[in-house]
């Protein structure tokens, strides 16, 4: 049984790595192109982590991937090749983000906003089960929001388009963006489905919740995402969503996985998602959330 258990949150643009029990990852690698598809440097990023950061020894670890659930099966595959034949990790499991959001939130069951690089997913959970049916996705992300700053006329300095720290007129025009472009109007507009804002798009998919489901999610919100950690804007989010919804507050996917496995070490209950090495030399199938959302 590995002894050390290590979580890399897997986004669109971001790789997040620390140990299980922490309250916040010790290491973070940015990329500009999307999932990082390159073997070699994946291969490399990690090993030095473990040797460099994490001072782990590979084969006695479990490395425990949060998985953005648009991540594709061939990513899963290269990801299980670099680390248990390359690197050696002793076996390695797959969970999605969204159901960490939710664990970080202190709640089995919500709608998840993950407003991520390049697409916004709003994905309902219930009993940490994904209810895929009603997932909608949107192409307006945290890059939309960007291609819109610079395309504004009414920019008022060459850095207003950076989100960490705006001045106060810059703030301003963020915002009047964030809500004309990001998030819209809950009861109006025309769109196509992969365009929409983010407030139709949502009242839409609620719209359409069976009685059951509407009981069981309560109308709870969170909200999580590369724009979600810039505290202004967050706050502004949950403002702007609280006229509807009620808003949680999560310390985002990292933490809750950090939190989730050291609850199952605890209770030593079995890992549907793993993948051993051993299973990966029998060719056995990558784990994957959507067959098995019902295990987890």
């Amino acid at each position: 049984m590995p002894s050390n258990h290590i979580i890399l949150q897997y986004g669109t643009k971001t790789i997040k790595i620390g140990r299980a029990g922490d309250h916040e990852y010790i290491d973070t690698y940015c990329f500009k192109n999307g999932f990082v598809g390159d073997e070699d440097f994946l291969y490399r990023l990690l090993y030095r982590w473990f040797h460099d950061k994490l001072m782990t020894s590979p084969q006695h670890t479990k490395l425990i991937i949060l998985e953005n659930i648009m991540l594709s099966l061939g990513h899963k595959k290269l990801l299980c090749k670099v680390g248990l034949q390359r690197l050696g990790v002793a076996s390695m499991s797959f969970i999605p983000d969204i159901l960490m959001s939710c664990v970080a939130a202190g709640v089995r069951s919500g709608i998840v906003i993950d407003i991520g690089a390049e697409h916004t997913v709003i994905a309902p959970v219930v009993e940490l089960r994904i209810i895929d049916s009603h997932i909608g996705i949107t192409n307006r992300g945290a890059g939309y929001l960007h291609k819109k700053l610079e395309e504004s006329p009414a920019v008022v300095s060459p850095d207003s388009t950076s989100l960490a720290s705006p001045s106060e007129a810059d703030q301003e025009l963020i915002l009047n963006i964030v809500e004309s472009q990001l998030m819209g109007s809950f009861f109006s507009g025309d769109y196509d489905m992969d365009e929409m804002p983010i407030c139709p798009l949502l009242y839409r998919l609620t719209s359409k919740f069976p009685v059951v489901l509407k009981q069981a999610l309560n109308s709870r919100i969170i909200l999580t995402g590369s724009i979600c950690e810039y505290q202004y804007l967050k706050n502004y989010l949950a403002q702007f969503l609280s006229t509807e919804f009620q808003v949680l507050d999560t310390l985002g996917p990292w933490a809750g996985g950090s939190l989730f496995e050291v609850h199952r070490q605890k209770l030593k209950s079995a890992d549907p998602m793993e993948i051993t090495q051993e299973m990966m030399a029998e060719n056995c199938p990558i784990p994957d959330w959507h067959l098995k959302r019902f295990y987890i």
